[in-house]
């Protein structure tokens, strides 16, 4: 039951996006896909490039209600089908240009490290405490959020290979199976993990599903999913891992 290893959420619980930032992603997602579908000669204007991400984006919630998720690649297909696009656009070097416009916008506009993360981290760190992410994707894949964990320096602090993402793993938060499938890389048993996150259905849940106690963060009322802790900020969470074990020394 000692705590080794803590599990975190990503976004609004490591990160935080607000609406502002995301329409200036989505502005330059736009624009960006609609000059390279013009230079493959599929000219599109922005109304139908954002219908058609909508759409897309409805289809891939269905199917995250359903705790299942599909790859990038499959995502930037079915857009291209949603818009109408040659199969030409489907593979090959035009492709590549629509999938990197689909999905790099965290990385072209970064989101803000929330209060109290690298501290946080830094803690856990120094306490020799593994550490890990679970995230459900949306129209960044695995590969790009690591980019952007780079680039916020927060990747070092996490375990790579303990790094699970919704697209890669096919399956996504609350399912269980997300969260032994992090704690088989890290080899190390549900009852010796916490899991932090924000969002009681899908963080709380499933690390109750999955056996791990967890720390709820952020304000969000848990209604039927009681964390084992509740913290305003991960500024807070030495403390509730502390009332979580006692004899935790971190």
């Amino acid at each position: 039951m000692a705590i080794r290893a803590v599990i975190f959420d990503l976004w609004q619980t490591l990160i935080l996006d607000t609406p502002e930032v995301q329409q200036k992603r989505r502005e330059l997602r736009t624009g960006e896909i609609g000059r390279t579908l013009a230079l493959a000669g599929f000219p599109a204007d922005r109304a139908q490039i954002e219908d058609a991400f909508l759409t897309n984006v409805r289809a891939c919630s269905a199917r995250r209600a359903r705790e299942l998720d599909i790859s990038g690649e499959e995502q930037v297909r079915t857009f291209l089908t949603h818009l109408g696009a040659p199969e030409t656009l489907h593979e090959g070097g035009g492709f590549d240009a629509v999938f990197r416009a689909y999905t790099e916008g965290v990385v072209d506009i970064l989101p803000t490290v929330l209060e109290g993360t690298v501290p946080a981290l830094q803690t856990l760190c120094d306490a020799g405490v593994r550490m890990g992410l679970i995230s459900n994707t949306g129209s960044a894949p695995g590969p790009t959020l690591r980019r952007m964990l780079e680039r916020l320096e927060l990747l070092h602090y996490l375990e790579p290979a303990a790094l699970t993402f919704s697209d890669e793993l096919r399956r996504c938060k609350p399912d269980p199976a997300v969260f032994h499938h992090t704690l088989a890389t890290l080899s190390i048993a549900a009852e010796d993990a916490v899991f932090v996150g924000d969002t009681p259905r899908l963080d709380i849940a499933g690390a109750h599903r999955a056996g791990i106690r967890s720390v709820l963060v952020g304000g969000k009322a848990p209604g039927e999913h009681v964390p084992h802790a509740t913290i305003a900020h991960l500024g807070q969470l030495a403390t509730a891992l502390r009332d979580i074990d006692p004899e935790w020394g971190g």
